[in-house]
């Protein structure tokens, strides 16, 4: 089987996490706080706030900015479902918005300036799709001008920048993700930065039940503490942050294999299939997406990688498009709705070989050329 993702873990990871369990200290301590360190110094943000995962991340962020009943949030509607689901789940509304073009699925700034003047949002969430920047330039210019909190979903892109600076530090808030499938990989886990210290002392606080004051320590319990506003438990565990400083230290590395197997990708299929983000290799390299051409049924070239033992996907199902999310407001997404119709994703990860590459890309070729 050709996986479509695939963690690099050896034993670095296996000693790390052994380490942990020998200490006898599993729960949020000094191995966050250190992963925390290392992490917003990647990013170059003042602070990390390490959570449980991506979602919770963007769940804390717009929490924390002050998304509740009655606002609205604009994110794009071609990313995965999380900021939608956030965003309705703390009584606000997500409004929908189109990527730029089939050759660049990143949100269009123009499109995100339209939402502000028609729906007076509290945010946006610009994403960063597959590894490639947003225009955070524009992005960033129109979101200041309007007095709209902007967040980035950078869960796609760490260690990436956009014109020299560091994607997650354009917004108010950097969203990370240390899911299974991405580039710094802890099984589940996340990660918020910023520059702004009276914001990174309130997402700590919502991280842990709101606690603001808290007596705990290694030898003691905690006894006495206040809560200013309700929180959750979204921290992350010892175990996981671990895992997490051994992944910092290849993310480097692996980037340039992505990089290699990218490069592979685009010299077998570029003349056959339209390639997003083509001429651009400032990327974290998450995905390998290709848009079948038109008139080719996607699900008979998937049926054909599956009898050749190729895992694959389709990133994403457009989030306005979903039951959930059907009666929320949204601009044209006429390119988002065509992009999701065509879009492949095929396997991108650093344990991927180039024999593997090449025979993803012959299977793909005869399902076209037949």
């Amino acid at each position: 089987m050709i996986s479509l993702a695939e963690p690099d873990l050896d034993d670095a990871e296996l000693n790390a996490v052994k380490d942990v369990l020998q200490s006898g200290w599993l729960s949020q301590g000094q191995k966050v706080g250190q992963f925390e360190k290392d992490f917003a110094e990647l990013i170059g943000a003042k602070h990390g706030i390490a959570c449980s995962s991506g979602t919770s991340a963007l769940h804390l962020s717009l929490k924390a900015i002050g998304v509740g009943p009655g606002d609205r949030v604009v994110m794009p509607s071609l990313t995965f479902v999380a900021g939608a689901n956030c965003t309705a789940l703390l009584g606000a509304e997500p409004v929908f918005v189109d990527v730029e073009s089939l050759h660049t699925p990143t949100v269009n700034p123009k499109e995100i300036e339209r939402a502000i003047s028609k729906y007076s949002p509290k945010a946006v969430i610009a994403m960063h799709y597959g590894g490639w920047a947003a225009e955070m330039s524009q992005i960033s210019d129109v979101c200041s001008r309007s007095d709209v909190t902007l967040v980035e979903d950078a869960c796609h892109a760490p260690g990436v920048s956009y014109q020299g600076r560091p994607l997650g530090t354009f917004g108010a808030v950097g969203c990370f993700s240390f899911f299974s499938n991405k580039n710094i990989v802890t099984g589940e886990g996340g990660c918020i930065v910023t520059n702004d210290t009276n914001l990174a002392e309130k997402l700590r606080h919502l991280r842990s039940h709101g606690i603001a004051k808290n007596t705990w320590s290694r030898e003691g319990h905690l006894h006495q503490y206040d809560v200013e506003q309700c929180g959750f438990n979204y921290r992350l565990d010892e175990i996981r942050a671990a895992m997490g400083s051994v992944q910092l230290k290849k993310l480097a590395a692996n980037q340039l294999k992505r990089m290699e197997l990218v490069k592979t990708y685009k010299e077998r299929l570029d003349s056959h299939l339209e390639i997003p983000f083509k001429n651009n290799d400032e990327s974290a390299f998450h995905l390998f997406v290709v848009l079948l051409p038109k008139g080719i049924k996607r699900s008979r070239i998937q049926q054909l990688l599956t009898e050749n033992d190729i895992q694959h996907s389709a990133h994403y199902p457009p989030s306005h498009l979903l039951t959930a999310h059907r009666d929320f407001e949204s601009l044209d997404l006429s390119i988002t709705e065509e992009f999701s119709e065509r879009c492949l994703t095929l396997p991108l990860h650093p344990r991927l070989s180039l024999s593997d590459v090449e025979k993803v890309c012959d299977v793909l070729l005869a399902g076209i050329q037949h």
